[in-house]
């Protein structure tokens, strides 16, 4: 469904730029005959004032040069605007290609690629903070973790000395021993 209306969408955008370009297209045809019909030139029994046509010619030349402008500008969007196109399509096929190079591993394409990327000296420092924050993370987890041993431990050695203080009903003492040897590491 999403497909059909993004090829909808297409086909509607295409439909506009087709009615656009027409309706230009006749107003620039329009414009010349008018003109074409107002020249001067057509009429050679009357005589005509020089300046008056030379200012006629001035703002006709003008209105041509800005509609060839105009025309330049939007072969150069639609162009520009093809070449991007081209551009992203051309790039998603390399990376399809890059992806499928690193699925098959050909000819160590993985090694020379990691390689690459760490040498690449803009990509270097984001690979080096990544790893000195992880680093760092890694640290504090194990640090907490250490905490914690030895607080378990000293938690055992006070359980171990409130058991052995404790008495049994015909008198004997129990001996509960903690070995601090292991624990060490």
């Amino acid at each position: 469904m999403k497909n059909f209306f993004f090829e909808f969408a297409k086909w509607l955008i295409k439909l506009f730029n087709i009615a656009f370009t027409s309706i230009f297209t006749i107003l620039v045809i329009a414009f010349l005959i008018e003109l074409i019909n107002k020249l001067p030139i057509i009429n050679i029994g009357k005589t005509y004032d020089p300046v008056a046509i030379s200012n006629t010619f001035i703002v006709y030349v003008t209105f041509i040069v800005v509609i060839g402008t105009i025309i330049l500008t939007l072969a150069g969007f639609y162009f520009q605007r093809s070449i991007a196109k081209r551009e992203g399509e051309i790039l998603n096929e390399n990376m399809e290609k890059v992806l499928e190079a690193i699925s098959t591993d050909e000819d160590g394409f993985r090694e020379k690629l990691v390689n690459k990327i760490l040498e690449h000296k803009k990509i270097k420092p984001l690979i080096q903070d990544k790893l000195d924050r992880r680093t760092e993370s890694f640290e504090m987890d194990l640090n907490k973790q250490k905490l914690l041993i030895r607080q378990l431990s000293e938690s055992i050695t006070i359980l171990g000395e409130s058991f052995n203080s404790l008495q049994t009903t015909s008198g004997e003492e129990i001996k509960f021993e903690i070995s601090d040897e292991k624990d060490k590491r």
